[in-house]
């Protein structure tokens, strides 16, 4: 893993400038660039708009817990299909003397730093293919290797990724990781779990219901029943 420090002093941010009603009054040539390959002219248009339709309670969150001038929300990252971009967003309510002016948005675009290769040309494979995950620890943003992760349990709107050594918080939903991580081997198994099979050691039947028992962690992962298929398939239990 790595820190993401050095990295953003690497590349512009993108900066949107909104107005009481969240929509777009200003924007500088990075944002444009982004928010372009979904519409022309930004300007606007309510920054809502901009994100699929499953993470726009998300920027609504986001964009609600800026309000106070004294406290600021965390940056989160979000994976934004259309444009087949991973940004990191950060927003702070804007005031004036009086009042309240507006809201800064800032982004960094995270794609190349956390793919760490060229899209995949094959059909089957994801096209945004996130090697590296944007987490949370001790209040810094840092870059955790797929290859060291264990599985990864769903929180509401973010998930918790679980290594040998650490568990973090990553506030991309588990629906999109399940559609862009790179590696075959990590399988969503459950509705609340993905799990490299390679970290797997045991399998336990229970009636009806699969356990997965994974490395070095004293933890058992049900698989439900519309995924028992494709995890026998893998271990080659059909029979099981």
């Amino acid at each position: 893993m790595e820190t993401l420090h050095y990295k953003l002093q690497q590349f512009d941010p993108g900066i949107v400038w909104l107005n009481e009603k969240n929509t777009v009054i200003a924007l500088n040539a990075v944002a444009q660039d982004i928010l372009g390959n979904l519409k022309n002219n930004p300007l606007g248009e309510n920054i809502i708009n901009f994100h699929p339709q499953k993470s726009r309670n998300k920027i609504k969150m986001l964009l609600e817990e800026s309000q106070c001038p004294f406290s600021s929300p965390p940056p989160i990252s979000m994976m934004i299909n259309a444009i087949e971009r991973l940004l990191m967003i950060k927003v702070s309510k804007m005031f004036s003397a009086d009042s309240s002016v507006g809201t800064c948005m800032v982004f960094y675009d995270l794609t190349d730093v956390s793919s760490g290769a060229q899209r995949s040309e094959n059909q089957d494979q994801p096209k945004l293919a996130i090697k590296k995950l944007p987490v949370y620890k001790n209040n810094k943003i840092i870059l955790v290797d797929l290859d060291s992760v264990i599985y990864i349990k769903a929180e509401g709107h973010y998930c918790s990724l679980h290594t040998e050594d650490n568990e973090y918080l990553c506030n991309l939903s588990i629906s999109d990781l399940s559609q862009s991580l790179y590696q075959d081997e990590f399988k969503r198994v459950h509705r609340s779990f993905m799990v490299n099979l390679k970290e797997v050691e045991e399998i336990e039947r229970k009636e009806k219901e699969l356990l997965l028992k994974v490395n070095c962690l004293n933890q058992s992962i049900p698989v439900s029943r519309n995924y028992q298929s494709m995890v026998k398939d893998y271990f080659n239990l059909s029979r099981m």
